[in-house]
């Protein structure tokens, strides 16, 4: 999987604004940004309710074997910015 796949249309850009938004991402202009898309297409997504999936990409989010090296880096450095940051309640 490619991180530039969330700027294309379909089912994975969909999960991810949904599980963004879920673990704390709640500016649509940010989701916006990454994905390549307006701010009101995020609140489209966002309204259409939760995707199939969204539950085990949850797990997958908490597994630290899943993640590229350097993530975890990334996420200790950026937790501190966001008190309800994912990585608090499941690492």
């Amino acid at each position: 999987m490619n991180p530039n796949q969330v700027r294309q249309r379909g089912p994975l850009r969909n999960l991810f604004i949904h599980l963004a938004y879920r673990h704390g991402w709640r500016r649509p202009i940010f989701l916006a940004t990454i994905c390549g898309i307006t701010p009101g297409a995020v609140h489209q997504a966002l309204s259409k309710g939760s995707p199939k999936g969204i539950e085990a990409a949850d797990l997958c989010l908490g597994d630290t074997r899943l993640r590229p090296k350097g993530v975890i880096d990334f996420i200790e450095k950026t937790e501190n910015m966001n008190p309800n940051a994912w990585s608090r309640r499941f690492l």
